[in-house]
């Protein structure tokens, strides 16, 4: 069944940036051995103003009043159809009406029970994977910036791509009379409305079709990633009285089983929603299984949540990033996102001979299959799995090392992946080495990385060298701590000289200080006045203040004037305590940070063995240094106190 554009009503996606909905409707019979079921004339529903209806159903748009089978036999039932009311399509699927009286749930219950029917859903919809036209992003004269960033100038060394690769693009049409298409069009149709033509009257699939292949040489707007391949325009959109645009979960599978039946070797789907869609994962995976490679938009909601048709494993999931390498705040991403492509602020054809700027995964995703069909161009022999290996192998890697769950697996590279695929040496690009800073400790050794990019350059042999060996060595990656001190490392390249640094700082193994006994053995740094600060103190120590911390007895960091005897000083480099002394103010028994009666008073009470000091109380008590608290030590605390004899 063939639906008219501008007869469909669809309420907005929630908390969603895009341009519109897209649905798809799928309409299923109740099929009972082989009897098939009466179709109620009187759906799908449809308001007042004759638009159809759209219901939610597990927090899922779809369309009311139809279903979707998936027979297990078809045999003696498809002569059965009703072909005004339902909708064929390959693969034993139907698209059903509701009957008159029910509801989409009831129906789709009533046909899990009959025998033929292998599953039943909803008719689910789709959005657009777009932000709207972004006036930021209209940089004077950003001359395409996005072909320089991901190499597409030196991949057109090897090729531009041939005419005998094929690109799909399932979106809302092409400006089929735009300049920038003159001969790029294999085959255009519309699988919504009954005249066949893809011409566009969105501006989406316009734009989209302008990145993958828009003309080279014709002198005039821009220049598509391949713009020697063909393009098959598939119109699967639909435009309501809102105006809003919808796919269903029907129509984007006609659209695909016509691409791939028409030799498409990509398809490109700038689509998706969250919810998962049988009927849809089984078509993507009939194309993938067919040898064309799918690619879709993350989606453009700034969340992790799994995202269809892209985060099925058949279908290659691509993420937004921006001129400056890094991700879009509103691109999804996540554990099932694949690669990152440039995204923002992205030139290309729109409607009525036009360019104009657009963002979002939308755009990130022609990127990848433009890509793409420049690898199948110099080897049309790659099969899927092979494209992926090549292209993921290929990309700049961005975030952590390897694959991310912010960038995938790196932003695509166009002349590492096309030398790739050719067979040829793939050269490096850059080179990162892993961490920015290095905090050590005299002795210690820590392994660098170094990630060369592309991730399968041919010669990625790094050479390392570190500016002050006297604070740090280095070789083969391998950093060792030589003395206190800063050191710069540096990874150089084979091919290319391309180089990236870490800066090393050495800091000493254990506290020490030239002002203040430090005893390892009892756990103490002794000879600690009355009155010091927490500032003078650590500025009588001779690691690196910025590691040294003062905690109270209660483990709380002391952010107070005076220390006291009780105190603890620990060395923390990077997340770990390096070593920890317990602060001896001489004379403070009692941890006050002074010295008064209750002191001397503490001293009397252990030699009288009424009360015993323990450590680090006893040491502070120990005036005389000779190990026992006894008579001298009393006096002694006593005479400071009277102003008669100090004894600091």
């Amino acid at each position: 069944m063939k639906r008219e554009k501008g007869t469909k009503h669809i309420k907005p996606a929630a908390g969603r940036i895009v341009a519109g909905s897209v649905a798809l409707l799928i309409l299923v019979m109740l099929l009972n051995s082989a009897t098939a079921f009466a179709i109620g004339s009187e759906a799908p529903q449809f308001n007042d103003d004759g638009q159809e209806e759209v219901i939610e159903i597990d927090g899922q748009d779809c369309v009311d009043g139809e279903v979707i089978v998936k027979l297990k036999d078809a045999d003696g039932t498809m002569s059965l159809l009703d072909s005004d009311a339902t909708q064929e399509l390959e693969g034993d699927l139907l698209v059903a009406d509701v009957p008159e009286g029910e509801s989409v749930e009831s129906y789709i219950e009533e046909l899990e029970q009959q025998p033929n029917v292998a599953y039943v859903q909803p008719n689910y919809i789709y959005t657009l994977e777009q932000t709207v036209n972004d006036p930021g992003a209209q940089l004077p004269d950003p001359d395409q910036w996005y072909l320089d960033t991901i190499n597409v100038y030196e991949a057109w060394d090897t090729t531009m791509g041939s005419s005998d690769v094929k690109v799909a693009v399932l979106d809302t049409g092409i400006d089929i009379d735009h300049t920038e298409f003159s001969g790029q069009i294999y085959l255009q149709t519309d699988v919504v409305d009954d005249d066949g033509s893809a011409d566009d009257d969105n501006g989406h699939g316009t734009h989209v079709c302008g990145i993958i292949a828009a003309a080279a040489n014709n002198g005039t707007g821009i220049a598509g990633i391949a713009p020697g391949v063909q393009l098959i325009v598939v119109d699967v959109f639909t435009k309501t009285a809102e105006p809003a645009w919808f796919a269903s979960t029907a129509d984007i599978i006609e659209g695909i089983q016509y691409a791939v039946g028409n030799g498409a070797d990509v398809i490109n789907m700038s689509i998706g929603d969250y919810g998962d869609d049988t009927a849809l994962s089984e078509a993507v995976g009939d194309a993938a299984d067919a040898g064309v490679i799918c690619v879709a938009a993350a989606g453009n909601d700034g969340i992790t949540d799994n995202h269809y048709p892209s985060d099925y494993d058949a279908c290659i999931s691509v993420i937004w990033t921006n001129g400056d390498d890094t991700k879009d705040s509103r691109s999804n991403y996540g554990p099932q996102k694949d690669i990152s492509a440039p995204g923002g602020g992205i030139c290309s054809a729109y409607l009525d001979n036009g360019y104009a700027y657009m963002s979002g995964t939308s755009m990130a995703t022609p990127v990848v299959s433009g890509v793409i069909a420049l690898m199948l161009s110099v080897d049309p022999g790659l099969t899927a799995g092979e494209v992926k290996d090549i292209l993921y192998g290929s990309v700049v890697d961005l975030g952590d090392a390897g694959r991310d769950d912010v960038y995938g697996w790196g932003r695509v590279d166009a002349q590492a992946a096309v030398l790739a695929a050719a067979g040829e040496a793939v050269p490096v690009i850059s080179v990162r080495v892993d961490k920015e800073t290095l905090d050590m400790c005299v002795g210690d050794s820590e392994t660098l990385a170094a990630i060369v990019s592309t991730l399968n350059a041919t010669d990625k042999a790094v050479f390392w060298t570190s500016d002050d060996e006297s604070a740090a060595t280095v070789e083969d990656g391998v950093v060792t701590a030589a003395g206190a001190g800063t050191a710069m490392v540096t990874a150089t390249t084979g091919d290319g000289g391309f180089t990236d640094t870490c800066t090393v700082s050495v800091e000493l193994a254990d506290i020490q200080s030239a002002v203040y006994t430090i005893n390892q053995t009892g756990g103490l740094i002794e000879d600690v006045t009355p009155g010091t600060t927490a500032a003078a103190l650590k500025a009588n120590i001779l690691n690196d203040g910025a590691h040294i911390h003062i905690y109270d007895a209660a483990g709380t960091e002391y952010t107070g004037n005076n220390v006291s005897t009780g105190m603890t000083v620990r060395l923390v480099v990077g997340e770990a305590v390096r070593d920890e002394l317990k602060i001896v103010v001489l004379g403070d028994c009692d941890g006050s940070g002074g010295i008064s009666i209750t002191d001397y008073t503490l001293v009397r009470l252990d030699i009288l063995g009424l009360k015993s000091l323990n450590q680090p109380y006893l040491t502070a008590g120990d005036i005389d240094k000779n190990g026992v608290i006894s008579i001298t030590d009393y006096t002694l605390i006593r005479l400071d106190i009277l102003g008669l004899k100090k004894i600091h």
